[in-house]
């Protein structure tokens, strides 16, 4: 708790000078986007058995944003769904094992902007927090032949609800560039393609999960992730 008021206080103060520009605001914006992105768990945790190789995931997302435009500057807000986790697979105790991990968040970004032109222009970059609370997380873990593991009461043969081994909230540090289209006068509706990138402030797992690996070596969890969003953005104002 103490780690996210620290949060909380740090985007307000990042935000302040967004938000005393409103008085030379210039349009406000509603947008809707879904992508997809290739998503990590950077330092796996295996609850005292043997590391597996990581193997690509994919996750999907979808969300939506208000977004406030000045001169130069401006800020988002938006509510999403996204898909996160690692799946990994590779030889565990000499047997050849495979484990998928989901953990599915509601995605609060709370992002400043900054334009390298009169957002008119429509360049710029978006950058700032994005509060994930957790709704679910599952693991599939699958093992043929080998010896016993360490801890296999941790890794269950099957799918597991998993949600008590993550914390309920994670603050991720994010960066998205947007491309933006317009069709006719371009005034009141665009559409975009972007590219995003993630990286997790807090160790995901919970206090009684953080477990030393086999090498007696506890490394924390953090979320990562980087893709593609496309997304229609409808202007309600023009000033």
């Amino acid at each position: 708790m103490k780690k996210v008021t620290i949060s909380c206080i740090l985007i307000f103060l990042f935000l302040r000078p967004f938000l005393l520009l409103a008085q030379n605001e210039n349009s406000s914006w509603l947008s809707a986007s879904g992508g997809l992105n290739s998503i990590w768990i950077v330092n796996q945790d295996m609850y005292g058995n043997q590391k597996l190789d990581y193997a690509t995931k994919l996750g999907l997302q979808a969300s939506m944003a208000y977004s406030r435009c000045f001169e130069k500057t401006g800020y988002s807000v938006g509510l999403g769904f996204m898909n996160l986790g690692q799946n990994y697979s590779g030889v565990m105790s000499e047997g050849d094992a495979s484990r998928k991990v989901n953990l599915y968040y509601i995605q609060v970004p709370v992002m400043g902007m900054y334009g390298f032109s009169a957002f008119r222009d429509k360049k710029w970059i978006l950058f700032g927090p994005q509060f994930m609370f957790l709704l679910h997380a599952s693991q599939y873990f699958s093992r043929s032949g080998g010896n016993p593991l360490p801890f296999p009461e941790n890794m269950p043969i099957g799918t597991t609800d998993i949600s008590k081994r993550f914390k309920p909230v994670d603050v991720m540090l994010a960066v998205e560039i947007p491309k933006v289209f317009s069709f006719g006068s371009g005034k009141k509706l665009s559409y975009f393609f972007s590219v995003k990138t993630a990286y997790g402030l807090t160790d995901i797992n919970s206090k009684d999960y953080q477990i030393p690996n086999s090498s007696s070596v506890y490394k924390a969890s953090h979320n990562f992730y980087f893709g593609v969003n496309l997304g229609a953005m409808f202007n309600r104002q023009e000033h």
